[in-house]
């Protein structure tokens, strides 16, 4: 019986992945405006109000005052000295609502009211997360599998009058149900906030490196061509590409032009006959206030003159980076990004030359699907965002 019960909490987990991922990809696709989300989200608290007032209308489960009657029974279409202990599940906050599932006493709900409940805030809490309001899954999780706990316990007490004791020695199976439900909803898809994070492509690394990448090099997967800034730089050309591109990474090299003869000055803004003034005048606390926001670059306006000035980078760039060679495995470079927690690395040659830069966007996008009822595995590329 643990073990039919763990197979059902997987299978139904999983339904409620599917669900909402294929809810969720809609409001990607539909649910854009302010307007359109303020409505959906209202449209979830009137259906949510709609519903719980159908279902009493269609079953009012009325039980009869006790000599210790519940705090605030709700009497709603029932007779007197009577209460409706469907309203009173369906119409008090999650919180009581979970208190309540777990402490009220043999015979407070019917089967058929446990059985509804469960149907209802599984669907609801399937639509509810993902809308444009602040809203998790961790209550709602609590009061389905309280709803479906007590239900199951109350059946296994009409097929089996004696098993259902509320012993601790129940932990065991109860852990083992946890471990068959896991493991049943990793058949048939990934979990709810995995899933998110692909659908939102934001380019977080999982535990291990992609299956059956072994034979993915770092020219496969790097990106190229790579800008890169020569060690004395033109200011101008520099202001652009921070302009331009949105990575913020560049590789520093003494000279990417050979057939070039310009020589540059060593010492920044040599141009420029009263840089040493200006610098005197510079003080720390004109960086240290403004930490961490600094002015956007496109607020930076340079004068055509500035421009021609030329900026040595040395003093700023890492001259220690991390670098790989172009023929390094995907596991490898994925190791080591998850091991020094790196935002990107450079590709080199056997001359020491750059060919290319991997990002953690580079290697977030490989995404492998296992599939273990038809014995496939499938390595493909996702979309990730660009923010």
């Amino acid at each position: 019986m643990f073990v039919f019960m763990g197979v059902i909490g997987g299978v139904f987990g999983a339904l409620f992945n599917h669900m909402n991922f294929k809810l969720t990809i809609f409001r990607n696709k539909y649910i854009h405006s302010r307007l359109a989300r303020v409505a959906e989200a209202v449209l979830v608290a009137v259906m949510s109000g709609t519903i719980s007032f159908l279902i009493i209308l269609v079953y009012n489960d009325c039980q009869p005052m006790t000599a210790e009657p519940k705090s605030y029974p709700v009497q709603i279409f029932c007779p007197d000295g009577h209460y409706s202990s469907t309203a009173g599940l369906f119409f008090q906050t999650p919180e009581a609502g979970a208190i309540h599932l777990f402490h009220d006493v043999e015979g407070t709900y019917s089967p058929a009211t446990l059985a509804m409940y469960c149907v209802v805030f599984f669907m609801l809490a399937c639509w509810t997360y993902g809308l444009a309001i602040p809203s998790g899954l961790f209550i709602p999780s609590l009061l389905i599998g309280a709803a479906w706990g007590r239900l199951f316990g109350q059946c296994l007490q009409i097929l089996f009058p004696h098993a259902a004791t509320g012993n601790i020695t129940f932990g065991l199976p109860v852990m083992i149900v946890l471990m068959i439900a896991k493991w049943v909803g990793d058949c048939f898809n990934e979990g709810i906030y995995d899933s998110h994070i692909h659908l939102q492509g934001v380019p977080i690394l999982g535990w291990e490196p992609p299956l059956m990448s072994a034979n993915i090099s770092a020219r496969e997967v790097m990106s190229h061509p790579t800008i890169v800034f020569r060690t004395q730089e033109k200011v101008g050309r520099i202001v652009d590409i921070l302009k331009k591109e949105a990575h913020n990474g560049f590789p520093v090299v003494e000279d990417y032009d050979p057939s070039s003869d310009v020589e540059y000055t060593s010492e920044i803004f040599q141009e420029n006959t009263d840089i040493k003034r200006k610098m005197d005048q510079l003080k720390s606390s004109d960086f240290r206030d403004a930490y961490p926001r600094f002015p956007p670059i496109q607020q930076i306006h340079i004068s055509p003159h500035e421009r021609d000035f030329t900026i040595d980078l040395v003093p700023f760039m890492n001259p220690a980076s991390h670098t790989i060679r172009d023929c390094a495995s995907l596991p490898r470079i994925f190791r080591l990004f998850r091991a020094l927690g790196l935002r990107h690395v450079v590709v080199i040659n056997d001359k020491n030359m750059v060919l290319g830069m991997v990002t953690r966007k580079d290697l977030a996008r490989y995404k492998v699907k296992v599939d273990l009822l038809r014995g496939k595995i499938d390595i493909h590329e996702i979309n990730v965002s660009a923010q």
